[in-house]
């Protein structure tokens, strides 16, 4: 990065700098960062405003001259649709200067979620305090209880995140009074956290559940957490960062999770779902996340703790897509709904852990028939309606997967009660297979996304 001359105010006193790279100040050492020539160079940027960050205190801001920045940039691509939203914000991330547009999202994504207009003309971005808490966007973590057995530790860590503004919504419909004894306790201990526990008259069921924790969830941002599952401290700072940083062209963020345990420890596992869907923070296209999962027959996105999206882009009806319902694969519809209409932010850090234990309700048979039968219902229904996969070589890759699920699902549960609904799949699919011949089968690459690396 080229030298920058800096004003810094620490402690009362204006101290200037020539070239500061802030290393030598401590953690929320300093009032105010006043960049007094307006940055021309992209190179550095991400960690400058980084350091900036961390050594402001909270309140404190970093004042940017934008005498020179290509302006009105951040809303030009309003009225475009999804996809050329993303060709548009490509560009102007990978141009050889620094627009305005551009400067918000690195403020944005480096932790400056409160960024405004100061005198002449300058941007201020202010690091978020208890005192501006009402200028974050606010985000519900809502949690459809049922299960008592890893709740409490479930609760903890929605309660401890790092983000300021959230409110937890607790939709109790457990049997035995336990979710409700142990959400009383954790009001008294901590009255300052804004939580809604909402007990219940009759049992939803997980999907009514869900829905009901939508219908009433106050937040802008609608962050789901099962009863059994955990949230890093920074999890959903992270996603609002993300969120924040590229506005409404973005329908869904998801990062990696990892498996663990009933006593938390970490599961070994040779699924690809688990594996990281990138190395790099990564902006993606939101039809290309939908065919590499159908190429691949794998949830790459996630379970719904695992990403968070807008309430306001979601409809009532979580797991119903025009006239087909999937009661099982809330988590596969729910992304897919999002996709379709705008697109996505993946962040390569662990922030979430889903937890593998024998009473979950995923084992069960008739979720288990179901998880495998939607593969076939989607590869077939969502292709032909959204005109996925240009290159119809993954496509039939995805058809063959789907084949070799069902048949080898049939082969373990000769006398499944399924078995007639799964055949019908099974020769939809071999008839599909029919109509492509000649298309050698091949795994999807994505090409339409770009990292959003800094140095």
């Amino acid at each position: 990065m080229q030298t920058m001359k800096l004003t810094i105010t620490k402690n009362g006193q204006r101290l200037k700098a020539l070239g500061e790279d802030l290393t030598s100040f401590q953690d929320n050492s300093c009032e105010v960062i006043s960049l007094d020539d307006a940055v021309t160079a992209k190179n550095g940027l991400f960690n400058f405003f980084k350091e900036a960050y961390r050594v402001l205190n909270p309140g404190g801001i970093l004042r940017i001259r934008s005498d020179n920045l290509k302006k009105n940039l951040s809303f030009k691509c309003e009225k475009l649709d999804p996809y050329e939203q993303f060709i548009e914000l490509k560009n102007d991330w990978l141009d050889g200067q620094i627009s305005e547009s551009f400067l918000l999202r690195v403020l944005n994504l480096t932790g400056f979620l409160i960024v405004r207009r100061g005198d002449n003309h300058h941007l201020e971005a202010v690091k978020e305090s208890q005192e501006l808490k009402a200028q974050l966007p606010l985000v519900t973590i809502a949690i459809p209880a049922y299960k008592s057995e890893f709740y409490e530790f479930s609760l903890i860590t929605a309660m401890g995140q790092s983000y300021l503004n959230f409110e937890v919504l607790i939709a109790d419909e457990g049997v035995d009074g336990k979710i409700e004894s142990i959400t009383s306790n954790y009001l008294r201990r901590f009255p300052h956290i804004r939580v809604r526990y909402i007990k219940h008259s009759k049992p939803l069921g997980e999907v009514g559940n869900f829905e009901f924790c939508r219908a009433n969830a106050k937040g802008v941002y609608l962050k789901y957490l099962d009863d059994d599952d955990v949230l890093d401290p920074d999890c959903v700072l992270r996603f609002v960062r993300a969120f924040e940083a590229f506005k409404d062209s973005v329908t869904l963020v998801s990062a990696r999770r990892d498996p663990i345990d009933s006593f938390n420890n970490p599961v070994e596992h040779s699924t690809m779902s688990y594996y990281p869907l990138f190395q790099n923070l990564t902006y993606a296209h939101g039809k290309e996340i939908i065919e590499l999962s159908l190429n691949q027959v794998a949830n790459r996105i996630g379970e719904p703790t695992v990403f968070m999206f807008r309430r306001d882009d979601t409809d009532t009806h979580l797991t119903k897509f025009h006239d087909s319902e999937y009661p099982c694969s809330l988590d596969l519809v729910l992304a897919f709904k999002l996709l379709i209409k705008g697109n996505f932010i993946y962040i390569p850090e662990t922030l979430s852990f889903y937890r593998v234990h024998v009473n979950q309700s995923s084992k069960e048979e008739k979720n288990f028939f179901h998880g495998h039968n939607v593969w076939a219902n989607m590869i077939l229904g969502f292709t032909k309606r959204y005109s996925l996969f240009s290159d119809k070589s993954e496509y039939v890759m995805g058809l063959h997967r789907v084949i070799n699920l069902l048949e080898s699902y049939l082969k373990k549960r000769p006398e499944t009660k399924y078995g007639q609904t799964l055949n019908e799949s099974f020769a939809k699919l071999i008839k599909e297979l029919e109509n492509h011949k000649g298309f050698e089968p091949k795994e999807k690459v994505l090409k339409d996304f770009f990292y959003l690396e800094f140095n």
